[in-house]
């Protein structure tokens, strides 16, 4: 079900990308799509079996003891974004299983999950305005006259934090499915359809080739899909 609603929202970029303005919107459909789908099939909620409270000051004892009442009688629904696992470390989209078994903290009003209580995650990468792969070098220096292996050492996956996207995807248990979903309005993969002005800057093409193959490699079990404004294509699916 997961990639299905990865793969629909990729239609919905390439059938209309002027309705994406910032990465909050494509995360607010993917949001929005979980929940519907779960809630067709009845099984939107998820069941809390423990909580823990920690750190917070007791004259807000009323306040935690309500939200901890609510949690353990009613439970909550299972897709939310923004989800932190710890300190500074936080997916864009979480889907919970349908029952917690492990804790839920509340730390100075903020929720933490235990990631084994994750089905699903799922992280968005939007880049708008790069015409290739960010590289080391400046992209005069490489040239039709560099080996594959040295474009590759020049491959710059910082500052758009993929990398560390998917290590961070890779801890995560072998239980819960995993998602990268890179959207780009330039197509800086240059995956197809690309256009005959794009062919005559052959190196940015080769490039973004030998980009999507690093991508792939460090994917793991993570399945990657890249979306521009002509097409979507999955770059690893497990």
């Amino acid at each position: 079900m997961y990639s299905e609603v990865v793969e629909e929202i990729a239609r919905e970029f390439v059938d209309n990308p002027a309705d994406f303005v910032t990465e909050y919107d494509l995360q607010a459909r993917h949001h929005e799509c979980l929940r519907n789908k779960l809630r067709t099939q009845d099984c939107l909620s998820a069941e809390v079996e423990q909580t823990s409270f920690e750190n917070t000051t007791s004259y807000k004892q009323d306040q935690w003891q309500a939200v901890q009442s609510a949690f353990l009688e009613q439970g909550l629904t299972r897709v939310h974004g923004e989800v932190s696992k710890e300190k500074n470390n936080r997916f864009d989209i979480v889907v919970l299983n349908e029952r917690l078994t492990h804790p839920v903290r509340w730390i100075d009003g903020v929720k933490k999950f235990d990631e084994r209580d994750f089905s699903a995650v799922i992280e968005l990468k939007f880049v708008k305005n790069k015409d290739k792969f960010p590289t080391h070098a400046r992209s005069t220096r490489l040239g039709s006259h560099h080996e594959d292996g040295e474009i590759q050492d020049e491959l710059d996956f910082g500052p758009n934090k993929i990398k560390e996207d998917l290590e961070r995807l890779t801890d995560l248990p072998d239980s819960v499915e995993t998602y990268l979903a890179l959207y780009s309005n330039k197509n800086y993969l240059y995956t197809e359809p690309v256009s005959e002005r794009e062919r005559n800057y052959h190196e940015y093409s080769r490039i973004g080739r030998l980009a999507r193959q690093q991508i792939e490699e460090m994917a793991n079990e993570t399945n990657v899909l890249y979306a521009m404004p002509r097409g979507y294509t999955w770059i690893s699916e497990q």
